[in-house]
């Protein structure tokens, strides 16, 4: 999932926004707990805040309300400026299990120095989405014809598996 410098931006933003907000829950909860003076005005607050967490737990797994809570991110995060919303929009939508992400070219890799039609990533579960080249040049959608060089980066979409086995490395070796 954090593959991508665009996603390691989301999550890093929403994991600092999603901190500030569990600080204050839990400063209110604290407070709340120590203006308390009685044992069982305590297991009634603690009742509550279950009660509550659990509430919204099961709401948040309602498909309506879920769609609502992904809609009220997208147009907040777009709002401000952090995303394109066809980005985030793919980032809600990748399932688990699979997921977009960038594999550097290097001369250990059977990609190297070979058209995208003749090496076939697509039989092995990968759809190659661009290229970027050393250059910066960017082929988006690269046709069967694309030859992939050693220092190209390709954006992939694909099983984390399928993605992970084409990676360069001892465990991914095949002799």
């Amino acid at each position: 999932m954090v593959n991508h410098p665009l996603r390691r931006r989301i999550i890093r933003d929403l994991i600092i926004s999603g901190n500030v907000g569990l600080t204050s829950a839990l400063t209110t909860a604290i407070i709340t707990f120590l203006d308390v003076k009685d044992s069982d005005a305590v297991l009634s607050t603690l009742g509550s805040l279950i009660v509550g967490g659990l509430t919204l737990f099961l709401l948040a797994k309602i498909g309506v309300v879920r769609r609502l809570i992904d809609t009220s991110i997208h147009r907040g995060l777009a709002g401000m400026g952090m995303v394109h919303v066809a980005d985030y929009d793919l980032l809600l939508k990748v399932q688990s299990g699979y997921c977009v992400s960038e594999l550097e070219i290097s001369t250990d890799d059977d990609l190297a120095g070979r058209d995208l039609g003749d090496s076939r990533p697509a039989d092995k579960g990968i759809i190659v989405l661009g290229i970027t080249k050393p250059s910066g040049e960017f082929i988006g959608a690269p046709s069967r014809h694309e030859t992939v060089e050693i220092g190209d980066t390709l954006l992939v979409y694909g099983s984390e598996s399928a993605i992970q086995s084409m990676r360069p490395g001892p465990e991914n070796s095949s002799s």
